[in-house]
């Protein structure tokens, strides 16, 4: 049975963010709009600066319009805190201003309490000799856009958890706002806009037709699977209680989080949610569609981790491309804390059954699961997804019965790759041969695809295969933390435990601040 919902800390839910709120200042680079909201919202923007008619000015993300309201999540300040989804009555609305979307502000602006650690933990750091990072010390993996005809699109994050080059792989994503020429011609910019250096092997863009009416969507090992007619859960709560259901619904950016009043003194330090699924008479396997992506707290405690190594970090990256062995045993071992466990009631208790992989914080992306029911009683399906806590948001999930729809895979052609100073950079992008594209902090480039013609009465979907690896800039100085590394190489479920503890201190420290305001 699952334990009763807890009381909210008050403190937790209201002052500690109050005090964020105040100490945040407003974005700049925004456009007024001279029409009614109703025309604004017609250019799907990826959000809008609203003014209301108290004078009071914030940012909403992922806006729409219902009815005689203006509802999406509230995002007050360059730090990027996001307050829950609510809504404001248009006639409330002043002042409207639109801007387009920039990748390194959507990393720090996913999750209302994730965002809030970060702050904390940057007030942990103001008040020590050894100053944590700062809240936008986030780094994850490179970036990919896709223009959609009228502007560029934030549309993936690649081949996140490759930090270091015997951990290169190649990762397969679906883009949601590629979309092809007249001529033919897909364009994709790939970006380093965060701490790290990337190094991208080879991009390839992967087209798939498909019967009208089906989807596709790649698993977590990069294979591309159909996926007909998939259901949300009948039921849906949080480990601790809380109804779930309405946040997994739809893809639509309302994310399942853990939650920061939660107490976690004599608790499993992983948390999750617990999914049910009607199940058709006689069905022995599925597939479970999860859309969701990394926390920026997950991105943060990573390169604390790195930190970790203090002056010995540069060699520790030499000690793993040495020995690919044992870089793939501590990546399993880091996987299997880290990554979204999928774990299935059977007749014999819970069974894992597969790792949803590690997604960075940039962008919700879809992953697809294989399940066994084989030994699973009953018309439900009860399905676990945990991780530790605040480390991933979940946007949706469902569930797809039956045979798979047939598709036909084509890779298109690279046709050109620059930098913005013209420098042809389609080599490396073309061929998954070790020869890299090298971007730092800063760095860009177009690569653009030419694609087949479309297959008649089939639909079309793309997808991009990315493959290389990338390096955190992490601090270096210091001595290593042993006590850290010691209990990551050794202790059970260290990850969800050492963040557990950093969140409460975090949010005590928050605390404090609050209080003494």
């Amino acid at each position: 049975m699952s334990p009763a919902p807890r009381r909210p800390n008050p403190i937790r839910s209201f002052a500690a963010v109050a005090i964020v709120l105040l100490a945040v200042s407003s974005c700049r680079t925004w456009q007024e709009w001279n029409g009614p909201p109703a025309a604004a919202l017609a250019e799907k923007p990826d959000r809008v600066r609203v003014t209301n008619s108290e004078g009071r000015q914030f940012t909403i993300v992922s806006p729409v319009l219902e009815g005689d309201s203006l509802i999406g999540f509230p995002l007050f300040g360059p730090m990027g805190v996001q307050a829950p989804r609510s809504a404001i009555a248009t006639a409330d609305i002043q002042r409207i201003e639109l801007r387009g979307v920039s990748g390194t502000r959507t990393v720090l602006a996913v999750g209302g309490g994730v965002t809030l650690l970060l702050v904390a933990a940057a007030a942990i750091g103001a008040a020590t000799e050894d100053p944590a990072p700062p809240p936008s010390d986030v780094s994850s993996c490179p970036l990919v856009y896709s223009w959609d005809g009228e502007r560029w699109r934030l549309d993936s994050g690649t081949f996140g958890g490759a930090i270091t080059e015997a951990l290169a792989r190649t990762d397969v994503d679906n883009l949601d706002y590629a979309t092809a020429s007249a001529d033919g011609i897909v364009r994709l910019k790939v970006a380093n806009e965060l701490a790290e250096t990337d190094y991208v092997d080879a991009l390839r863009l992967l087209v798939v037709d498909h019967p009208i009416g089906t989807t596709v969507a790649p698993s977590s090992q990069g294979e591309i699977r159909g996926l007909r007619e998939p259901r949300p859960p009948d039921a849906a709560r949080g480990l601790d209680g809380t109804d779930a259901l309405a946040r997994l619904a739809a893809r639509d950016g309302w994310s399942w989080e853990s939650s920061l009043s939660t107490p976690v003194a004599g608790r499993d330090p992983r948390d999750g949610l617990e999914l049910e699924f009607a199940r058709p008479p006689q069905v022995s396997r599925a597939r479970l569609v999860v859309d969701g992506r990394n926390t920026p707290w997950a991105a943060h405690l990573l390169a604390e981790y790195l930190r970790a190594h203090g002056a010995g970090l540069d060699a520790w990256y030499a000690s793993l491309d040495e020995d690919p062995a044992r870089a793939r045993r501590f990546f399993g071992r880091l996987a299997d804390q880290a990554f979204l466990r999928v774990s299935v009631l059977t007749y014999d208790g819970w069974r894992t059954q597969a790792l949803v992989w590690e997604a960075g914080p940039e962008i919700v992306k879809r992953q697809v699961v294989s399940l066994d029911l084989s030994r699973v009683g009953g018309e439900t399906v009860r399905v676990r997804l945990t991780a530790p806590a605040s480390f991933w948001l979940v946007d949706h999930a469902a569930i797809d019965y039956g045979p798979e729809p047939s598709f036909i895979v084509r890779d298109a052609d690279v046709a050109t790759a620059r930098q913005p100073d013209g420098t042809d950079v389609r080599a490396p992008f073309a061929d998954q041969d070790g020869s890299y594209w090298v971007a730092r902090t800063g760095d860009s480039a177009e690569v653009r695809f030419r694609v087949p013609s479309p297959t008649p009465g089939r639909a079309r979907t793309y997808l991009i295969a990315s493959s290389g690896w990338y390096r955190v800039d992490a601090h270096r100085d210091g001595p290593p933390d042993e006590e850290t590394l010691t209990r990551i190489e050794s202790e059970p479920d260290a990850i969800a435990r050492i963040s557990l503890e950093r969140r409460e201190a975090a949010l005590s420290a928050l605390e404090g601040l609050a209080l003494s305001r």
